[in-house]
């Protein structure tokens, strides 16, 4: 079985800054599974995932002005 062709790489941005991010052990597995499934690393995952959150936050922002 062959994983899905979907992954991209995250845009190169150069005053990118590494972050670290403290998962319980359980966020952790759930978070190696999602990103395997998407043939993604754990990192471009979490990228993803936080990109979602921000844009979802900022939208309740707006809404709540």
């Amino acid at each position: 079985m062959t994983k899905p062709d979907i992954a991209h790489r995250a845009p190169k941005i150069p005053l990118a800054v590494p972050l670290a991010l403290r998962l319980s052990a359980e966020e952790l597995v759930k978070t190696d599974r999602y990103a395997s499934q998407e043939v993604r690393s754990r990192s471009a995952f979490a990228r993803m995932i936080f990109l979602r959150g921000l844009a979802e936050y900022e939208r309740e922002l707006a809404t709540n002005q």
